[in-house]
């Protein structure tokens, strides 16, 4: 996207000057979708699904008179996105660049898996659940996935990737979050347009 004539821009706002009680605007260019639906319509087919999904809407960007035209706005995926769902904004929220495989050292986990809130408690929970997931099934795994893991918002993100044909989002371009009040993990869709 460097040799690309349209960017894309992150705007950041102190907690005083929050654009509409937000302090960070993800404005995308969207270059592979001029028409600039594909994330919109996948964010609302993962939301149909009870996928937590974030919300995009299409703004002009203008930047000291000039017009740059039209872009995505995508909510950022942070605490107040959890606070704006009414729901425990304290978790541990992970950027994933891998695949739920595992990795040989925790250093290896913290370049594939960019935490985003809690950076002080480290990454060992989310080393534990994908050891979890990796490990031969006991007879206790069913039951253990299905109380740790939104299993229905899962299957429901899987079936999107799968209808808007979203070959990125399986090894990278989604979060994952623990709540740490429901002692449960999520997975939340991101970057959906190259479907």
């Amino acid at each position: 996207s460097r040799y690309l004539s349209k960017k894309s821009w992150k705007l950041k706002f102190s907690e005083e000057t929050a654009h509409h009680g937000r302090r960070e605007l993800n404005l995308k260019a969207s270059f592979l979708d001029p028409a600039l639906i594909r994330e919109a319509l996948a964010s609302r087919l993962f939301q149909s699904l009870g996928v937590n999904a974030f919300e995009v809407e299409p703004v002009h960007l203008e930047v000291n008179g000039r017009y740059l035209g039209l872009f995505n706005q995508a909510e950022e995926l942070d605490e107040e996105f959890f606070a704006r769902r009414e729901r425990a904004s304290t978790g541990d929220l992970f950027e994933a660049e891998s695949n739920l495989t595992l990795l040989g050292s925790p250093a290896e986990y913290a370049a594939h898996y960019d935490k985003k809130t809690n950076a002080s408690t480290g990454h060992a929970a989310l080393i534990a659940w994908i050891e979890f997931l990796n490990a031969p099934p006991g007879p206790e795994f069913t039951r253990e996935l299905a109380d740790g893991f939104d299993l229905d918002a899962y299957l429901g993100y899987l079936a999107v990737i799968a209808w808007i044909g979203d070959r990125d989002s399986i090894v990278h371009n989604f979060y994952l979050y623990q709540d740490l009040e429901l002692a449960r993990w999520e997975v939340l869709p991101w970057d959906n347009d190259v479907s």
